[in-house]
């Protein structure tokens, strides 16, 4: 399902929210400390995906920023500082801890947003209001 990345992911319908859940998912897919247990949005935001992340140990993230696993396999910030009415990271955070700022978690896989992200919402709905209203003249 997703052939493009360097490593194994695979779907969720959602990720954990708490350490005990975070820890249990780890150790069912084997993830360890030098290939920790990930659950992010992939990089189109049309799902969410665990996985073990073999590149490295521990990284810490900035404040402002939620994480999606982009490229063929890199951990992307995503800026959220000025697009999400709440729920962004205030403090610098390490990445297997995400589950502590669930609205980074939080996607909407139709219009391919972060929940919390109006401005991609707002942006998303106008494109398909002005499609389907262009379509419907011709």
């Amino acid at each position: 399902m997703f052939p493009d990345y360097e490593f194994k992911v695979f779907p969720v319908e959602t990720c954990p929210l708490n350490k005990e859940d975070w820890n249990n998912s780890s150790a069912r897919l084997n993830c360890n400390s030098t290939r920790l247990y990930y659950c992010l949005p992939n990089r189109d935001l049309t799902s969410l995906i665990e996985f073990c992340y073999p590149r490295g140990k521990r990284q810490l993230f900035m404040a402002g920023n939620c994480l999606e696993l982009a490229g063929a396999g890199y951990l992307n910030h995503f800026s959220c500082n000025d697009t999400f009415l709440s729920g962004c990271p205030d403090t610098f955070y390490y990445g297997d801890e995400i589950f502590k700022y669930p609205k980074c978690l939080a996607i909407n896989v139709n219009l391919r947003c972060f929940d919390s992200d109006t401005q991609c919402i707002k942006s998303r709905l106008v494109d398909l209001f002005t499609l389907c209203y262009t379509n419907s003249f011709t």
